[in-house]
């Protein structure tokens, strides 16, 4: 498994958070932009069309009257004036009367206004004499290859600002993630240069986060383990000298009856010394030892299930030969048998 670290881990899910907004923004973008943009060159199309209208609708159908009503008009432009629309005006056996654009046919206008091979968007609207008759009609026109250019140039500046952005964005997690593993990797070096005679330098984070909250856990432990060590070397010492003490006695009087300087009465005297001594000797090392138990109990025992019978024979075994020696007679009978949980030492 390749190793990788907290901070290459948040820039990379940063750098995938960030791709993946850049990629659902471009598309929604895209698709959404091109339906607005159609709809507004509708919208627009329609009411220049109703105003070219309604000044047809006053004066004589000619080409000298269209011009003269039409001439003062600009060309229609649509988002922030980026977009221009062509007008064709019309009879209704399909005679030009009037058109701003020469390179434009009506009938193949017609027949790319719908479709999948819509290249035009248009909008027309019937202009009537004073008696409600349709004297023709107004036709406006928006080239789709200008909607699509004006919103590829929409796109090409959401895409620049969005690389802008990404950058900064990228600038901004470079430095969150040196702020955020910082703290972390203050702990991994204090960790690894941690020894107990050093317990007592604590690490000092001050993130108010969890970081902090494990090295204030880190420096609760390195106390414990601080005061375990103390409380050892003060129990080492103490043993000791309980040791030395009756050990110092042993040999003592040993030597004394070994060099000949304990004679007499004064030989089993010295004697009872060195056997009360090794009796207390004794004594202290089965009560080191029940100690050493007692922190490794869970190594002290285990668990099965065993036979009553085979326990309690066990048991007699092991005191018999001390009754042997006191002259005492032990006597022991099973009246019954049952299979039993019992705990064994080691």
């Amino acid at each position: 498994m390749i190793k990788m670290k907290i901070g290459s881990k948040l820039l990379l899910t940063y750098s995938l958070l960030i791709a993946s907004i850049f990629l659902s923004t471009s598309l929604s973008f895209n698709f959404i932009t091109t339906r607005y943009l159609i709809h507004e060159t509708e919208v627009k199309l329609q009411k220049e069309a109703e105003v070219m209208s309604q000044l047809l609708s006053k004066s004589a159908i000619s080409n000298k009257n269209v011009q003269k009503r039409l001439g003062k008009r600009k060309a229609l432009f649509i988002s922030e004036k980026l977009l221009s629309s062509k007008m064709i005006i019309w009879k209704k056996n399909g005679e030009i009367i009037y058109t701003d654009s020469d390179d434009i046919d009506l009938e193949k206008v017609k027949r790319l206004s719908t479709g999948p091979t819509k290249k035009f968007v248009t909008e027309t609207v019937p202009f009537t004499a004073k008696l409600g008759k349709t004297k023709g009609y107004v036709t406006l026109i928006a080239r789709l290859d200008d909607i699509n250019n004006f919103n590829g140039l929409m796109r090409n500046s959401q895409f620049i600002s969005l690389i802008i952005s990404a950058l900064i964005a990228l600038l901004l997690g470079v430095f969150f993630e040196k702020s955020i593993t910082k703290p972390i990797r203050m702990l991994t070096d204090h960790l690894k240069n941690y020894t107990v005679k050093g317990a007592h330098k604590e690490i000092s984070i001050n993130t108010k986060d969890e970081i902090k909250d494990l090295a204030d856990s880190f420096n609760a432990l390195s106390r414990k383990i601080k005061q375990y060590d103390d409380e050892q070397k003060m129990f080492f010492q103490n043993a000791s000298h309980e040791l030395k003490t009756p050990l110092m006695a042993i040999q003592g009087n040993a030597e004394g009856i070994l060099d000949g300087v304990v004679s007499g009465e004064d030989v089993s005297h010295s004697l009872n010394v060195i056997i009360a001594e090794s009796q207390r000797l004794k004594k202290i090392v089965e009560s080191i030892t029940y100690l050493a138990k007692l922190e490794n109990v869970d190594d002290s025992f285990y668990f099965n299930h065993e036979s009553l019978e085979t326990i309690i024979l066990e048991a007699v075994q092991s005191i018999h030969a001390i009754a042997g020696e006191r002259e005492l007679r032990s006597r022991w009978k099973l009246t019954w048998l049952i299979p039993f949980g019992w705990t064994r030492k080691k």
